[in-house]
């Protein structure tokens, strides 16, 4: 296999209302620009305050560093007006080998 750089975008997600939080992956892409231009898009949307098919509102974004590779976001979400949960979300653009992304190694530390 051909190595690659590709590019992942972290969801850090944070409850307001209670202590639970988790980090997942997003999304995997083989371009630095289009990472960067998913992140600008989820400025944009949280900047409208648009609200997605789920009913969930996004609000609030900052850049969290200069380079614009890390921003965070509040997601609000009403569920028939009796159920509301806001999570504090970070996404963030790091950077890795497609060798380690894709391998079928038995072990994940190299």
């Amino acid at each position: 296999m051909e190595k690659k750089l590709v590019y992942c975008i972290t969801l850090h997600q944070k409850w307001v209302e209670g202590d639970n939080e988790g980090t997942f992956i997003e999304r995997i892409v083989d371009d630095f620009d289009i990472a960067k231009q998913l992140l600008e898009g989820i400025y944009k949307d949280a900047k409208k305050g648009r609200v997605d098919k789920r009913g969930i509102k996004y609000t609030n974004p900052k850049w969290l560093n200069e380079g614009h590779t890390k921003i965070q976001i509040t997601s609000d979400i009403n569920i028939n007006g009796r159920l509301h949960c806001t999570h504090v979300e970070t996404y963030e653009i790091h950077d890795e080998w497609n060798t380690n992304i894709y391998s079928n190694k038995p072990w994940i530390i190299e």
